[in-house]
């Protein structure tokens, strides 16, 4: 099943699609300390529409905000609708420099999949039967999630960098997507792109 590109960028850290119900979220992998570990946090949520992906913050959290943004920093006053959601899955990354690459390899999937499929049988049913599209959907929106860039990437640190891939395993293409080999370019041995960003100066 191939999905229709809805996606919306309202933050630097979250994207949605409110015709699929789904936030996306970058966040840091709990089970590591490294920097250059991450995480592609998918959330279900019933109540997602079009017009509610953007709340005002409470008092208490503006105030909270007041007390302890860094000088001269913008204030944000609002943030993510979240009211009703559910996790529904992690998807596990690592980030490297290669040349003038950044690359994000996504751990490995097609060995857990079973499991996430019975999963999405069990709390979003509607999923279970093209979840590997859907995970792929995801993976290559992913990359155009604004806070990647200065999460993933110190310009200082990496002047020469150019362009950013994600990538997945040569298993995950052909076991798990399906992708034709041919339709990908390998980036190192066994790790092909699904996605290119170029890097904005």
């Amino acid at each position: 099943m191939e999905f229709e590109n809805n996606f919306v960028y309202p933050f630097s850290s979250t994207m949605y699609d409110a015709t699929l119900k789904i936030r996306v979220a970058l966040s840091s992998y709990k089970e590591s300390y490294r920097r250059e570990d991450g995480t592609i946090t998918i959330y279900y949520n019933k109540n997602i529409r079009s017009d509610n992906l953007i709340v005002p913050l409470t008092d208490s959290e503006l105030e909270f905000r007041r007390r302890y943004h860094a000088p001269g920093s913008r204030i944000t006053t609002a943030k993510p609708f979240t009211e009703g959601e559910k996790k529904f899955s992690d998807i596990p990354y690592e980030w490297s420099v290669n040349s003038d690459i950044i690359l994000l390899k996504i751990s490995k999937l097609s060995g857990i999949f079973p499991y996430l499929v019975q999963g999405a049988r069990l709390e979003i049913p509607e999923f279970a039967e093209s979840l590997s599209d859907l995970y792929l959907y995801i993976i290559r929106n992913y990359i155009n999630l604004p806070m990647l860039r200065e999460y993933c990437f110190s310009e200082s640190m990496y002047p020469h960098a150019k362009r950013m891939e994600i990538c997945i395993t040569k298993d995950d293409c052909m076991d798990l997507f399906k992708i034709d080999l041919c339709d990908c370019t390998e980036i190192e041995k066994d790790w092909f792109s699904v996605a290119s960003r170029e890097l904005d100066r």
